[in-house]
């Protein structure tokens, strides 16, 4: 990533850590006109932390996570979504509590992306649910 990019949208914030955090990061980047791109030919190594948190305690953060950038960048129904779809979990409803208490600082940063790029988004969205879809209808025994 290019430093000044990055410096440029702010870098990471304090609301969103360890978990999703480039996110907003990315969100940012291609709302102020940048261009991301995937390239398959590159190995990136992350070496995380040996010291882990537990399953359900990483799920919560993710959850966690995922709210508070929806509430800084994405539409009100989008934050809707992410709120009921952690409702439906043990670690996402933790998230939610953990988000409830950063609510205030995710709210002063709100700033709604680009309608193009919100279209763009839904549609890789959608894409991936269907991927998803795909991929556990040709397990074994999926029915």
């Amino acid at each position: 990533m290019r430093r000044d990019a990055f410096l440029g949208v702010g870098g990471f914030d304090p609301v969103v850590f360890f978990g999703g955090e480039e996110t907003r990061v990315a969100l940012d980047l291609a709302a102020d006109g940048w261009q991301l791109r995937y390239f398959p030919e590159l190995i990136v190594h992350h070496h995380p932390s040996s010291n882990r948190q537990s399953e359900a305690t990483h799920r919560a953060r993710i959850a966690r996570n995922l709210l508070l950038t929806a509430v800084m960048r994405r539409p009100w129904p989008v934050v809707d979504a992410h709120l009921k779809n952690a409702a439906r979990s043990g670690p996402g409803r933790r998230g939610l509590a953990s988000a409830a208490r950063a609510l205030p600082r995710a709210l002063v940063r709100r700033r709604q992306i680009p309608d193009w790029l919100e279209a763009e988004l839904r549609h890789l969205e959608n894409w991936e649910a269907e991927f998803r879809r795909k991929r556990l209808s040709e397990l074994p025994n999926s029915g």
